[in-house]
C-alpha cells in the first residue's frame, strides 16, 4: 500500500523527517501538514513535514488529483534539503479546471545554483533526501475553496542504473480490451499522443466502471491538459490531473523499474501509458529523442507488447492499426528515455498497487 498516513499537528522543517518508504507514495491524509494563510492574500498554504527518502534522488515528479470548482486554482511546490541547506520552493505547476481566471500551466524561468524545473521535473544539482511539498489553494471570489484528493510524490537518481528482473510470464499471452482511437483522427491532433492516449484509458475505465462522465474523447482531454507555457498537451501531471479530477478515479505520474512493474499493472486489469522515445520504440537510426506517449495493454506468448498507438493513420491502413505489437526490447531503450515514466490511473476505490521499493531506478 502506498498511502503515505501523517501524523495530526503542524510541523516544522527543523524537526525530525518522516520515513518516505520506497521511490513513490501517495499523500490521501493531510492532517500533518501545516495549514496557514499567505500573507496580505487569502492563498492557503498546506505544507508537509519534511520527508526523507531512503535512497539520494535528483529528480522529483509531483502529481496532484484536485477538484478546483470556479475560479478557484492550486499552485504545487517542492523544496529539497541539500548540501546542507533547503532550497527555494520551486512551483511544479499552476492547476485549474477553468482557466478564465486562475491560470493552468507551468511555472517558466526555475533555475538557479541548486536546481531547475524541467516543466513537471524538479532536477536537483546535487542528489538529496529530505524534501518538503506545499499545496497553494486559491478560493474563487465567493470563497469557495478547492479540494486536495491526493498527492504522489516519485523520486528517482538518474545517476544510477537498475538492472531489470525477470519477467512474469503468467500474464504473456493477453491482452486489456482498450478502445483504439488516433490522435490523426483531428485536425489539431498532430501532437496529442498525451491525450489521446490518455483518453483512451478513460474510455476504458468508463466501460468497466459503467461511469459515462469518464468517456472522453481526445479534444476534450487535450483542452483540459494544455499547458500555454511549454506549448502543448504533454504535461504529465496535468494529464494526470484531469483524470483526477473524477471521483471514481486517482491517477500520477509514477517512474518504474521495468517492464515486469507493467505485467503486474496489466494483471490487476491496469492499462499503463507509457512515456517513450517514438524514434526507439520504432526502431529508427535517428538518435534524437522524440517523445511519445502510447499505452500498453498486454503481451504476447512470447513477451512482446501489446500497444495501443495513438500515432496511427487515419483512417487507418492495413499493417499500421491503433492496435499493434512492438517487440518487448524495443519498448524498454524507448522508455529508458524518460526514465521509464507512466500515468497510473486506477478507479479510487481498489487499492493502490506495491510498487518495489526501488522502482523508480
Amino acid at each position: 500500500m502506498l498511502a503515505l498516513l501523517l501524523p495530526s499537528g503542524s510541523r516544522s522543517s527543523a524537526q525530525k523527517p518522516e520515513e518516505f518508504k520506497g521511490s513513490f507514495q501517495v499523500i490521501t491524509r493531510f492532517s500533518g501538514f501545516q495549514v496557514t494563510t499567505q500573507a496580505g492574500s487569502k492563498v492557503i498554504l498546506w505544507t508537509s513535514p519534511p520527508m526523507r527518502s531512503a535512497k539520494p534522488w535528483n529528480e522529483l515528479v509531483l502529481s496532484w488529483n484536485a477538484r478546483t470548482p470556479g475560479a478557484s486554482g492550486c499552485e504545487f511546490r517542492s523544496r529539497a534539503k541539500t548540501s546542507g541547506h533547503w532550497t527555494p520552493y520551486y512551483s511544479l505547476g499552476r492547476w485549474a479546471e477553468q482557466t478564465n481566471a486562475f491560470l493552468r500551466q507551468s511555472v517558466a524561468g526555475q533555475k538557479d545554483a541548486d536546481g531547475e524545473v524541467l516543466t513537471d521535473v524538479l532536477r536537483l544539482s546535487q542528489a538529496a533526501q529530505e524534501f518538503q511539498v506545499r499545496a497553494e489553494l486559491t478560493p474563487d471570489n465567493d470563497g469557495t475553496t478547492p479540494t486536495l484528493r491526493a498527492l504522489g510524490v516519485s523520486l528517482i537518481n538518474t545517476a544510477e542504473a537498475s538492472t531489470p528482473r525477470p519477467a512474469d510470464s503468467s500474464v504473456w499471452g493477453g491482452r486489456l480490451e482498450v478502445p483504439q482511437s488516433s490522435q490523426h483522427a483531428h485536425p489539431e491532433g498532430k501532437a496529442w499522443c498525451s491525450p489521446t492516449s490518455l483518453s483512451m484509458v478513460l474510455r476504458y475505465w468508463s466501460a468497466r466502471l459503467r461511469a459515462p462522465e469518464l468517456d472522453q474523447e481526445a479534444p476534450a482531454t487535450a483542452r483540459a491538459v494544455f499547458d500555454p507555457v511549454w506549448g502543448g498537451t504533454g504535461n504529465w501531471p496535468f494529464n494526470t490531473a484531469y483524470a483526477g479530477e473524477f471521483e471514481s478515479l486517482f491517477a500520477f505520474v509514477v517512474r518504474l523499474r521495468d517492464l515486469r512493474d507493467v505485467e503486474d499493472l496489466i494483471a490487476r486489469k491496469i492499462p499503463v501509458i507509457l512515456s517513450v522515445d517514438l524514434n526507439a520504440l520504432r526502431e529508427r537510426t535517428r538518435k534524437q529523442i522524440e517523445g511519445h506517449l502510447v499505452v500498453a495493454v498486454g503481451f504476447t506468448a512470447k513477451g512482446d507488447v501489446w500497444v495501443n498507438d495513438p500515432d496511427t493513420p487515419h483512417p487507418p491502413i492495413p499493417g499500421r492499426t491503433v492496435l499493434r505489437v512492438y517487440p518487448r526490447e524495443a519498448v524498454e531503450r524507448a522508455w529508458t528515455a524518460s526514465h521509464r515514466t507512466i500515468y497510473l490511473v486506477q478507479p479510487s476505490t481498489e487499492p493502490m498497487p506495491s510498487l518495489p521499493a526501488d522502482s523508480a531506478q
